[in-house]
């Protein structure tokens, strides 16, 4: 891929996360904790889930919009679920989480 492609695609991955911050001048940052609800079970994230990190003065939360409309899907992708175990229980027609995902 050409320089000048990879950084299109950096840039309009970027703006997807809107909610990017300059942290180069903070020594220590509190994350947010960040829980996710289905129903009756609550899955709480490790901080490296909750952040994208490209360097101290790019660090966005690692979420997108979904306008709030009904109608979309909000997806769930794999830097949220990279310190999870998915447990795909089809005997009892249901999903469960656990930690303890892949580490990289």
């Amino acid at each position: 891929m050409d320089p000048a492609h990879h950084l299109a695609e950096r840039i309009q991955f970027v703006s997807l996360l809107n909610t990017c911050y300059n942290l180069e001048r903070y020594g220590n940052v509190t994350l947010p904790k960040v829980v996710l609800q289905f129903e009756e079970i609550k899955v709480d994230l490790e901080p490296s889930a909750v952040i994208w990190r490209d360097s101290d003065s790019q660090v966005c939360l690692a979420f997108a919009g979904n306008d709030n409309d009904p109608d979309k899907l909000t997806i769930i992708g794999n830097h949220q679920q990279r310190t999870l175990n998915v447990l795909y229980d089809i005997q009892e027609n249901k999903v469960e989480f656990g930690i303890g995902g892949c580490t990289n």
